[in-house]
């Protein structure tokens, strides 16, 4: 769950380039080809102003003269990012929500009105209340396609209580899928270190404290011994 929007909400700017776009999306299954042609965002992605920001040329790409723009050129990490990090902008608020334990209707009735995700089939299954279906997901951008299969897809499902497991690392600031609900780290890496710092702190707290507490105590003693 959540195999492409998590990646995304954690990716930094220098993280983000065509080399590790298009490998997300390759090993999420997100193809798309037309006329014998390979025009998936595999291959190139459009951002918000229309243009297309190829992850990796080919003829097809290159005969194309307006809006196109190839990993070599000098503004291309700059849109790249813009794009994606719109896109991560949108998850972090839509987790960031499910975090404190609050479904953000009025967001996911928008996302519903801007996607066009279609219901492709639909059919009686074992159980008569339990329909089989089927859905097609919004792929005209990567936006939409993430937001409609690992955002509006469990909810259509009734699986939304899937998203109380979406948690952010109180040590790294990642966002995670928790496989136990009470998983509070992203890794074992991460509970240790937490662990060693908190301890360290409170140890550091206390030294403090100590100190303090004499420096008063031979304050005291010395205004005493001047009267």
């Amino acid at each position: 769950m959540l195999k492409i929007a998590m990646q995304i909400a954690n990716m930094t700017e220098e993280q983000c380039t065509a080399e590790n776009i298009q490998s997300i999306v390759m090993r999420c299954g997100y193809y798309q080809s037309m006329a014998g042609e390979e025009r998936g965002f595999e291959l190139g992605m459009f951002d918000c102003e229309g243009n297309l920001l190829v992850l990796t040329e080919n003829d097809f790409h290159r005969n194309l003269k307006e809006k196109v723009f190839f990993p070599g050129d000098p503004n291309y990490n700059n849109l790249l990012w813009q794009e994606i990090g719109r896109i991560k902008k949108e998850l972090v608020e839509l987790f960031d929500s499910f975090i404190d334990d609050n479904v953000p209707f009025s967001k996911l009735e928008a996302i519903c009105k801007e996607i066009s995700p279609k219901v492709v089939f639909y059919a009686p299954g074992a159980n008569e209340w339990d329909p089989q279906m089927g859905m097609t997901f919004d792929n005209r951008t990567l936006r939409n396609f993430v937001l409609s299969q690992e955002i509006i897809w469990p909810f259509f499902r009734y699986e939304g209580e899937q998203f109380k497991r979406v948690g952010r690392c109180p040590e790294c600031g990642t966002y995670f899928f928790a496989d136990n609900i009470r998983k509070m780290f992203c890794s074992a890496s991460c509970k240790g270190h937490n662990f060693y710092r908190t301890k360290k702190e409170k140890e550091q707290d206390m030294a403090e404290s100590v100190a303090e507490t004499t420096r008063k105590a031979l304050s005291k003693m010395n205004e005493k011994y001047k009267k």
